[in-house]
């Protein structure tokens, strides 16, 4: 349709080749690197800057796709910011629900991942079928992207610092329950 996929850009590929690779390679290299950003900014504020970026990029990936280049810039963009998920979702998860089960908690939450698949896909190919397009269905993508990342930081930041919050006062209150541990005297004997 935008022709992404005979325009060779470089080494010899495709426009749409070459951002399928590079991608895979960013998608890769963005998950240490959201949690580094995550250490410096905190999770809230990375996953607001993520899903912000996210949501930009793929405006202007809109805007630019009938240019080879950008597409291939843009895409890499796009899945710069989605990387985020596979390192902060998993923190955050722990943050809210404690550490002992973050394991089962997290995997409970990427279900929703898998659940919305079974639902996003057939939706999203029903709109292109009745539009003849599917930029509706990526303006529905940016909408959420900018929901999450307004979400993140009126809801879930408040939320977590309250819960954080709570589990430390839980913690030092059960820590002055327990009796000092005062070392026994010890017995001389002559």
């Amino acid at each position: 349709f935008y022709k992404v996929d005979k325009v060779i850009v470089a080494w010899g590929l495709s426009a749409s080749i070459l951002a399928i690779q590079l991608n895979r390679i960013v998608n890769g290299l963005t998950r240490p690197l959201w949690g580094w950003i995550s250490d410096h900014i905190g999770r809230e504020n990375a996953m607001f800057t993520a899903f912000l970026i996210e949501g930009l990029a793929i405006f202007a990936w809109l805007q630019t796709i009938h240019k080879p280049v950008m597409f291939v810039l843009l895409s890499s963009l796009v899945f710069f910011a989605w990387g985020e998920i596979f390192s902060l979702f998993p923190s955050i998860t722990a943050d809210l629900f404690g550490r002992k089960w973050a394991t089962t908690n997290y995997g409970i939450v990427y279900t929703a991942k898998g659940t919305a698949s079974i639902f996003a896909a057939p939706v999203a190919a029903y709109v292109m079928l009745k539009t003849g397009s599917w930029v509706p269905v990526f303006y529905v993508m940016i909408a959420c992207d900018i929901l999450a990342a307004f979400m993140a930081l009126l809801w879930l930041k408040p939320l977590a610092a309250r819960t954080i919050a709570a589990a430390d006062a839980w913690q030092s209150a059960e820590a002055k329950k327990q009796p000092e541990s005062r070392p026994e005297k010890e017995v001389v004997h002559a």
